[in-house]
């Protein structure tokens, strides 16, 4: 998210039901990528994944995502039909805050 060409984020949704995982990649003039880690920005699993830079070291991650349980009262589920993430890339790691909009 640096520099335009050099870092990019790339949010996945994996196969299995662990929920949705950022990377980090640098890109080489010869086409080649290094992976710098990953980072978990859901537990719940994720798909139709759409990412939009705010500024230089902040972005959004839109997904939709199947519904959960709530945590204070267990016999009501939370629907994710859309769920919007925010992060930031601060000292060559991802944050994402705690609160899903």
């Amino acid at each position: 998210l640096g520099t335009v060409g050099l870092k990019s984020l790339i949010a996945t949704a994996p196969t299995t039901p662990v929920g949705g995982q950022a990377l980090i990649a640098t890109s080489a003039g010869d086409g080649s990528l290094t992976l710098s880690g990953t980072f978990r920005f859901t537990d719940t699993p994720v798909c139709r994944l759409e990412v939009a830079k705010l500024s230089p070291t902040s972005f959004v991650i839109a997904a939709r995502s199947s519904p959960v349980q709530d945590k204070e009262n267990k016999a009501r589920d939370i629907h994710q039909e859309a769920m919007a993430i925010l992060g930031d890339f601060v000292d060559e790691e991802l944050a994402f805050a705690p609160t899903v909009l």
